[in-house]
């Protein structure tokens, strides 16, 4: 038996990779599950998920910078970010931070049955994580009887499992399909890195003069006890409020959902048109309105459908959706208002204008 006989017994390296370190570890090395969504109605998979922004903001009699979340949702069929909600992480009463919990995602799914209605010849599917801010068994029944059985929650996968190195492997599937929520995700940071406050991606990647702002605003808070909130609200440091954060989300958000340079599958080319002396592209619909010696003027273009058309065309394609009354959304959320302990350090806080 030579050695070149005995490695032909060994497991593959793929194999050998999973079994010393792990799913992540060997996934490159894996046949590849691609999901398409080319086929997808709108609103028929909407994907949620949280993320914690690469800037700090200031709370008005908080000394430190606290963190800045956002619990998002995105329809799968347009990838367009459709609604979310904002959370500052500020300390409660006692002392420990606030957090995206399951009250949270209740405001955030009231609000788009309230916004959208629920689809007529097809079941929605809400993908949650199986983690705070989720819906759990009661709200996932409750959800159930408000929708009629149109309205179906689905959990994202976790691995939990301890490798033969002692290291335990606990994390959510990356090939699970909130993976295009995530890689959104990427593009956000991108667009947020110049906005002030910057913390880094990782602790060691921090800017040079985070702590030194960090004590400056703990100094301003100090000088500013003693003044009426008012006046507070109106200081500035080198931080965002909570109120410029949810203004910067959005603008932010806007620019991903109506963005045309990308390869995103499933996606038509549309051609647009403007004359020359205007500044911004006009659908190609516009064009019929005018006499034909203006449209010898017009200069004609190509490109990609935004999420925000995609999502607008995929919902003129059915019918009108279903509205849920209002009575019944206040039945499902009445436990989770009653729940809400400070209102005051998250909103419902963007909708998309031109939706109906």
């Amino acid at each position: 038996f030579s050695d070149r006989n005995l490695r032909r017994y060994l497991p593959g390296s793929p194999a050998l990779t999973l079994a010393r370190d792990g799913y992540f570890a060997a996934h490159s090395k894996l046949p590849q599950k691609r999901n398409d969504y080319s086929g997808l109605r709108p609103l028929e998979l909407v994907v949620f998920d949280d993320v914690r922004t690469d800037w700090l903001v200031s709370v008005p009699g908080v000394k430190k910078p606290c963190e800045f979340w956002l619990l998002v949702a995105m329809d799968a069929a347009s990838r367009c970010i459709i609604d979310w909600v904002s959370l500052v992480a500020a300390p409660g009463e006692d002392g420990e931070r606030e957090q995206l919990l399951e009250e949270h995602m209740q405001l955030l799914v009231g609000a788009l049955l309230q916004k959208y209605g629920i689809p007529k010849n097809y079941q929605m599917t809400l993908k949650v994580e199986n983690a705070k801010a989720t819906l759990r068994a009661g709200a996932r029944d409750a959800l159930a009887v408000l929708a009629g059985g149109q309205v179906a929650v689905e959990y994202t996968r976790m691995v939990n499992r301890a490798l033969p190195s002692g290291y335990n492997e606990r994390h959510g599937t990356p090939w699970d399909v909130k993976g295009i929520l995530e890689r959104t995700f990427c593009s956000f940071h991108d667009h947020a890195a110049r906005l002030p406050g910057q913390t880094g991606a990782r602790y060691d990647l921090k800017p040079a003069e985070l702590e030194a702002q960090i004590k400056e605003h703990a100094a301003l808070m100090k000088e500013a006890e003693d003044l009426p909130a008012n006046v507070v609200e109106q200081l500035r440091s080198s931080f965002l409020t909570q109120a410029e954060a949810i203004d910067a989300v959005a603008a932010v958000f806007s620019k991903l959902n109506n963005r045309h340079k990308h390869s995103l599958q499933g996606f038509d080319q549309v051609q647009v048109w403007r004359f020359p002396e205007d500044h911004g592209w006009r659908p190609l619909d516009e064009l019929r309105r005018y006499p034909a010696n203006e449209v010898r003027r017009a200069i004609f273009d190509t490109r990609m459908e935004s999420p925000m058309e995609r999502l607008e065309k995929l919902l003129r394609e059915q019918p009108k959706p279903e509205d849920v009354p209002a009575e019944a959304l206040l039945s499902f959320m009445a436990r989770t208002i009653k729940k809400v302990r400070h209102p005051a350090p998250y909103t419902i806080a963007w909708t998309e204008a031109g939706v109906e």
